[in-house]
């Protein structure tokens, strides 16, 4: 009768130290880069190998002696696929059919948080015969599993372990020390680290370079040197120190701080130490709604010490901020919607005072009021015509027939004379005061005071600078003065010379 062999397997399986692993020459870590070894000092490593304690009976009976092993490590209690090189342990005693081996060792890689088998093969006396299949396969008991809590393993190194949960192909780079994949992954989808002390705490197909974070999501990349992606999709943080989140949001530069909304588009940085928010939805500030607004900022604390917004530019020659449309609509808007002032500007020059405001009922208050954009003080008038032409630079009168209104000009010395149409020859009104609505409303500036261009006819006499000017008998135009008895139709006094003809002449209007 063939000698039966029979394994017991004592649970009794334990990891061992193996060894302390020393580093070689340190390098230099460069600032901005995390190291490997600069400042640390080697460890004793844990590695992965364990002991295994069996009872061996031959024919009932305990084996005393030496025999060989033969350890195979597989995936399934039977077929699968194995696990790591066979392990051939030689000439281990055995007594009253107790042996021990101390030194199982099938690769960093062997345990995974997956479930495991033995297949023992032993001879004995050692040297002697084949090997004897013992059956079944010894499933491992879980001490073994000190290297990986289910889903959870780790990779040793002189340094610091490298921590690894989640799916099986989840991923360390070679030589990297430090980092952690807290879980997560998909098949071929995997989450990776590929720089020392790198972290993805989990999702799917995301990868964090040196001491830089993946908080999770799908598809991030926290490329940069202490770079984050707090979660989401598609986003790249690739600047050291930047931060990405949201929806492909890329922080390309470094200190750049790019949040996205849902939008399935790029919204990338251009320049370093941004803080960019792309948000369709519009951003609130002490709000939740901001309303159709880019930007809504609430808040009620009062006086200027309590404002909602405060903006200081301490540069000599900064400018706190800055206005700039591209509409047709309007730059700025002020709504007051209590009985405050809509606006006031202060000066701090020689002490502080307030230099201009603006009042609820729309009156404006200042030091001094300077235009530059016209020369002469103009109210607006409705003008009567007959056909005449009615343009820039022409003379109107009182109309009798119509209050409130003017006409064109059509006799000489007209008492009536009431000013000039203001425009002409690129002089723009300074002032245009009205009353919208109201008899004191018109579509034509019309110049009272001041610097205005005039059309003028010499054919009366040459007009030169100094000359009194009136009404003409062309209608709408200005003549020189050549009588005595003006007095009531005097338009003005000319600036600029006529020597014949018609043309426009610069009148300082000064009606008497």
């Amino acid at each position: 009768m063939k000698p039966r062999l029979i394994l017991t397997a004592l649970v009794v399986l334990a990891l061992t130290l193996i060894g302390t692993m020393g580093l070689g020459p340190r390098g230099q870590a460069q600032e901005g880069q995390p190291s490997a070894e600069a400042g640390v000092a080697p460890q004793a490593l844990m590695g992965t190998a364990f002991t295994y304690q069996g009872q061996l009976k031959k024919d009932e009976s305990l084996v005393d002696g030496a025999c060989d092993f033969e350890f195979r490590l597989w995936d399934a209690a039977s077929g699968g696929t194995q696990i790591g090189a066979t392990q051939t342990k030689t000439n281990i005693g055995v007594s009253n059919g107790l042996f021990t081996i101390r030194d199982l060792d099938f690769g960093a890689d062997a345990f995974q948080g997956e479930a495991r088998w033995l297949a023992i093969a032993v001879r004995c006396p050692a040297g002697s015969g084949s090997y004897t299949d013992l059956s079944p396969r010894q499933a491992l008991t879980p001490a073994p599993y000190a290297l990986a809590l289910p889903g959870l393993w780790t990779e040793q190194n002189a340094i610091s372990p490298n921590v690894i949960g989640g799916y099986s192909g989840n991923s360390v780079a070679g030589g990297v020390v430090g980092a952690t994949i807290g879980g997560g992954g998909l098949s071929s989808l995997p989450n990776r680290v590929i720089g020392h002390y790198g972290t993805v705490s989990g999702g799917l197909n995301n990868v964090a370079d040196n001491a830089a974070t993946v908080g999770g999501g799908d598809g991030n990349a926290a490329s940069g040197s202490y770079a984050t992606v707090a979660g989401g999709r598609k986003n790249t943080a690739s600047g050291s120190y930047s931060f990405a989140a949201g929806r492909r949001a890329k922080a390309t530069h470094a200190g750049a701080f790019v949040w996205a909304d849902s939008t399935d588009a790029d919204f990338a940085s251009t320049g370093a130490n941004q803080f960019l928010i792309r948000a369709g939805g519009g951003v609130g500030v002490g709000t939740n709604n901001p309303g159709s607004h880019a930007l809504s900022v609430y808040s009620s604390r009062s006086g200027v010490a309590g404002s909602t917004v405060h903006v200081t530019n301490d540069h000599a020659s900064g400018i706190a901020m800055t206005l700039e449309s591209h509409s047709t609509d309007l730059t700025l808007l002020l709504s007051q919607h209590g009985t405050g002032d809509i606006l006031r500007a202060d000066s701090w020059v020689g002490g502080w005072h307030p230099v201009f405001k603006v009042k609820n009922n729309g009156a404006v208050e200042c030091s001094t009021l300077t235009l530059t954009g016209g020369s002469d003080l103009s109210e607006p008038f409705q003008v009567t015509t007959r056909k005449e032409r009615i343009e820039p630079g022409t003379v109107v009168c009182i109309d009798p027939d119509h209050p409130g209104k003017l006409r064109v000009c059509q006799e000489a010395y007209d008492r009536t004379v009431a000013g000039v149409i203001a425009g002409a020859g690129g002089i723009e009104p300074g002032v245009v005061m009205g009353q919208t609505g109201s008899v004191a409303d018109g579509s034509y500036p019309v110049a009272l005071t001041g610097r205005v261009y005039v059309w003028a006819d010499a054919s009366a006499g040459a007009i030169r600078p100094g000359d009194l000017l009136t009404t003409s008998p062309v209608p709408g135009h200005a003549m020189k003065v050549s009588r005595t008895d003006a007095q009531g139709a005097v338009l003005g006094k000319a600036m600029t010379a006529l020597e014949k003809g018609r043309g426009l002449v610069l009148v300082l209007i000064a009606l008497q």
